[in-house]
């Protein structure tokens, strides 16, 4: 890239931090004005492209932050959990791994990828690349090869998944240009191209007008593609989340063309509220099911201003089906879990800047029977939902993780990586239930998540956690380390923290459909970040990584 087209980048970049302090709470949704039109409009999706994510009350987000900042550097925080015992077993083992795609002209990377039965496809702000179970390339291409839009950086916070049922993938990308969602799947269960050829593209448009739907994500049930997502208003006025729902095709047969888009239909629940009934249950992430499922599931944080989750619970939601067809999403349950506050930022060792850990809220989801705990209702094994945050702790950000029994709301384990010398956050957690359609499915007792640590003494790095049954957690297993720190453009003024690298906002981790049936455990893939090393406030230094594990 020139070097003038960066300097633009940043100048815009700078620019949006006066117009982000003068930021308004969020108000009820009824009460939302638009702001001066579509230049309103503009400066929301500035605000978006700069911070990378919305907050709807950036002083009291600042103060969580301030005050964890100072608390880590005082050598307050301390793992909440018993740290893994270095005899507690190997660990994880890698298998296929390789570096993802990267872009040097936005951050952060929003990595995260699914695996299907004959591939592995990587999403990233603002590409896609499909690989071989190997790690070869099969083919990569900017989105607008699949959706048409007409502007590259349009596009945002990229979502993709696997899902078993109909045998195909498929994909979410926010247009910030008209608040719509670019939303498709896969004509086949190994597509081979990024293009029309091998993709059917769609727009769903739920009303949103001039609000953002920021920081969707993409989960599904047997019947419905499940969207949760946080709606703001000009000037960046937090008005509550959303869970959307979109019908699937209900074919596994491979296309040779596009079913018309009038044959699925959309479904919005708008502002969820909290199991107590409060506003609001913010950061909806319907979980990825490893499985047909006729019930979906999402999880969320009890944060009415969406600017630092604190609390002692989670909320669940089921989505199920109505006689008519139509989505019930169900109010929201509570889940008691431990305190939870946003974590600190992470130093790195190469670099005075920090690493954003982002404000406690949930970045990814998963669910599918666990056989190791069964109960009258499900002799082979409750649903159980996977899911993680990074919070204060240890150092200072420790990922702390869930397994929820959803039909008894509760919690079947949990734990957390934490260490008192590394900062742990950026976490993407799976079990390793096999799905493969044909009835033979297996494991789901065992897990895999991958996460970014980085300290005083250490660059940022990808590594990764195990649990095998009821044995503990392993310790941190490197797979990935940077060369030296994160540097890019986006550490020389973050507006929504001064002096903060943008990193995340989320990662990836799916079980593998296609699991080996003989050694008791199955597969998980995931997709990381991690730092080039190189000092250049002109481009993004961020990289990706895919790896394919065994707990």
């Amino acid at each position: 890239m020139g070097e003038g087209r960066a300097s633009r980048r940043l100048v815009a970049v700078v620019t949006t931090a006066g117009f982000l302090a003068s930021l308004v709470v969020a108000l009820p949704r009824a009460q939302a004005t638009e702001i001066d039109g579509d230049a309103g409009h503009e400066a929301l999706v500035a605000a978006k492209q700069a911070a990378g994510y919305l907050i709807g009350d950036p002083t009291r987000y600042r103060q969580y932050k301030d005050a964890a900042d100072a608390a880590a550097a005082a050598g307050a925080a301390r793992p909440t959990a018993p740290l893994p015992s270095t005899t507690s077993g190997p660990g994880p083992k890698a298998g296929t791994s390789w570096r993802g795609v990267d872009e040097n002209d936005l951050s952060p990377p929003d990595s995260t990828g699914a695996i299907g039965p004959s591939s592995y496809i990587e999403f990233i702000n603002i590409q896609m690349a499909i690989y071989s179970r190997t790690g070869g390339l099969i083919a990569k291409n900017p989105f607008e090869k699949i959706t048409g839009a007409a502007n590259h950086t349009d596009m945002s916070d990229p979502q993709i998944i696997w899902d078993p049922h109909t045998q195909r993938y498929y994909y979410l990308i926010m247009n910030t240009a008209d608040d719509t969602f670019y939303w498709g799947f896969s004509k086949t269960s190994n597509p081979k191209t990024v293009t029309t050829s091998s993709w059917c593209g769609y727009t769903a448009d739920f009303g949103y007008g001039s609000n953002l739907p920021d920081y969707p994500k993409l989960g599904q049930s047997k019947d419905f593609l499940i969207i949760g997502a946080n709606i703001y208003a000009s000037p960046v006025t937090y008005l509550g989340s959303d869970i959307d729902t979109i019908s699937k095709p209900q074919t596994t047969s491979p296309l040779s063309s596009c079913p018309s888009a009038s044959q699925f239909k959309l479904h919005q629940t708008s502002a969820i509220l909290n199991c107590d009934g409060s506003p609001f249950a913010s950061d909806p992430n319907p979980a990825v099911a490893a499985g047909a499922f006729s019930e979906g599931w999402v999880v969320a944080v009890p944060d009415a201003t969406n600017s630092g989750a604190v609390g002692n619970y989670l909320d669940i939601i089921k989505v199920t089906k109505n006689s008519d067809g139509t989505p019930r999403v169900a109010p929201a349950v509570c889940v008691p879990v431990d305190s939870y506050a946003p974590p600190a930022s992470a130093p790195q060792k190469s670099f005075t800047t920090f690493l954003d850990t982002l404000d406690g809220r949930i970045k990814h989801a998963t669910i599918a029977p666990d056989p190791r705990f069964p109960d009258a209702a499900h002799p082979k094994g409750q649903l159980a939902l996977w899911t993680s945050h990074a919070v204060f702790g240890g150092a200072g950000s420790e990922e702390r993780w869930y397994e929820i029994g959803v039909g008894h709301a509760s919690l079947l384990q949990h734990g957390a990586v934490t260490s008192p010398d590394l900062y742990v956050f950026n976490g993407g957690i799976s079990s390793d239930r096999r799905a493969n359609g044909s009835g033979s499915d297996l494991y789901g007792s065992n897990m895999v998540m991958g996460v970014t640590t980085s300290g005083v003494n250490a660059d940022p790095a990808v590594q990764m956690v195990s649990k095998v049954g009821a044995r503990p957690q392993s310790p941190l297993v490197m797979v990935k380390q940077s060369p030296g720190a994160d540097a890019g453009f986006d550490c020389f003024g973050n507006p929504l923290i001064p002096d903060r690298c943008r990193w995340g906002d989320y990662s990836g981790a799916s079980a593998d459909p296609v699991s080996p049936t003989t050694s008791g455990k199955g597969r998980v893939w995931l997709s990381g970040m991690w730092a080039g090393g190189a000092v250049d406030p002109f481009n993004a230094t961020w990289r990706t990584w895919n790896w394919e594990a065994s707990p």
